[in-house]
């Protein structure tokens, strides 16, 4: 938001205007007294999960097998580059 222009100190203003409601607001609501926790507990609700569609269930299961596969695949990718690595280090220490 740029404050070029005619209104650029109208812009100013209000956006001053806007920090200092909030901070009167924030300040207003730390010296509200703490609300009761047992009055707060009686009004939480248990929600039920419904059970997950097999098709959602099998997509998951198929997505971490992938997962798993890759991170394999990478983890072996590495120790052979690490491996081709320090062989080259020892080919040129010993010339």
């Amino acid at each position: 938001m740029g404050y070029s222009g005619t209104n650029g100190l109208e812009q100013l203003k209000q956006l001053r205007n806007r920090k200092v409601a909030r901070m009167n607001t924030l300040a207003g609501r730390r010296k509200q007294p703490v609300k009761d926790m047992i009055g707060l507990r009686a009004k939480i609700q248990p929600t039920t999960i419904e059970p997950a569609d097999p098709k959602v269930l099998a997509a998951i299961s198929e997505q971490s097998e992938k997962n798993r596969r890759n991170r394999a695949i990478k983890r072996i990718s590495a120790t052979l580059a690490l491996a081709v690595v320090i062989f080259l280090i020892m080919l040129l220490l010993t010339d």
